[in-house]
């Protein structure tokens, strides 16, 4: 989750725009949850999914490093500051 802020990503689940197509642009809890499965981590008996990621807390505290007013839009955007709180947790491991 650190590593998906700290590059820029959305911590939000993977979109559909207004077609139906799956979005592709930035990195999302899906596919956090997907390269978590593939090197092995599992929840419970099953594979790791974004609701999984989204409920250990870590999106809500980043979330809350915001910089400003935040708009209803904002979902799943993240701050310069929260970018930043998750580059020196990752630094200072």
């Amino acid at each position: 989750m650190l590593l998906l802020v700290a590059g820029g990503g959305q911590v939000t689940a993977r979109v559909l725009d207004r077609r139906g197509r799956e979005s592709s642009a930035g990195m999302y809890l899906d596919d956090v949850a997907v390269w978590l499965t593939a090197r092995g981590w599992r929840r419970g008996s099953g594979p790791v999914d974004a609701g999984d990621l989204y409920g250990e807390g870590v999106p809500q505290v980043l979330e809350h490093l915001w910089d400003g007013p935040r708009a209803a839009n904002d979902r799943g955007d993240m701050s310069a500051v929260a970018r930043q709180f998750a580059r020196e947790v990752l630094r200072r491991g």
